[in-house]
């Protein structure tokens, strides 16, 4: 008999493939969902944090989790570097995949505010990300998080239900890019030169300076805002 894609083992441990990871089981469940949490990472370099690889789920689906987990994976591998998180996770028979990304203050250099930008690029990906369940923003001190809610279908294993989502929150980034230096610049303010003789030079060589501390002035200047609009 083949071995289980996934199994749990105890409260404590699950298998993905031939990958064994320790979890925290919380009783009463967290958020009253969650009973099996796990925190790993996909950075070799680390330590201290377990590994886990959404590679790890290429033959994991939805029907083989139990209800009530929720996997975190720090540093997952992406073409994205945004990507700071993948998350699966199950409860109610609906499995999700939450994907983060990170954007610092410190990097962003684009000709626009990145707050505005975050908020643009969350709809986009509500819009262009295919299963989408909700996206929306977190801030902190360096920067600020968007998280990316997508349903994981039954039938389908969570490697490619990763790779497709992370190939299409790249796409609505670099829509999101492109549209941005597709915008016209922000129209100038006409200023009136000294030298239009149509214009303000005219009132001010021929009306206001010949009664200026007069009693009219007050007449002219209206007259002024009424030739300027």
């Amino acid at each position: 008999m083949p071995a289980l894609a996934f199994e749990l083992m105890d409260n404590e441990t699950f298998r993905v493939g031939k990958r064994v990871v320790s979890c925290h089981f919380s009783d009463p469940p967290f958020n009253g969902k969650y009973r099996y949490l796990a925190d790993c990472t996909s950075d070799e370099r680390d330590r201290i944090c377990q590994h886990l690889f959404v590679h790890d789920f290429r033959d994991v689906r939805p029907s083989d989790l139990p209800n009530g987990i929720s996997i975190n994976i720090q540093s997952p591998r992406s073409d994205f570097r945004q990507i700071n998180f993948a998350e699966i996770k199950k409860a109610n028979d609906q499995s999700e995949l939450i994907i983060v990304l990170c954007f610092d203050y410190v990097d962003w250099h684009l000709p626009i505010n990145l707050q505005h930008f975050a908020e643009r690029y969350r709809d986009a990906l509500l819009l262009r990300v295919e299963s989408a369940l909700e996206c929306h923003i977190d801030h902190s001190d360096p920067g600020l998080f968007i998280n990316c809610s997508i349903s994981v279908a039954p039938d389908t294993d969570y490697l490619s239900a990763y790779r497709k989502a992370v190939g299409q929150i790249l796409a609505t980034y670099r829509k999101c890019l492109e549209d941005i230096y597709k915008e016209p610049p922000a129209k100038e303010t006409k200023v009136i030169q000294a030298n239009d003789i149509g214009g303000a030079k005219w009132w001010f060589q021929y009306v206001i300076v010949p009664i200026l501390g007069s009693g009219a002035v007050a007449a002219v200047a209206a007259g002024l805002i009424a030739l300027l609009k």
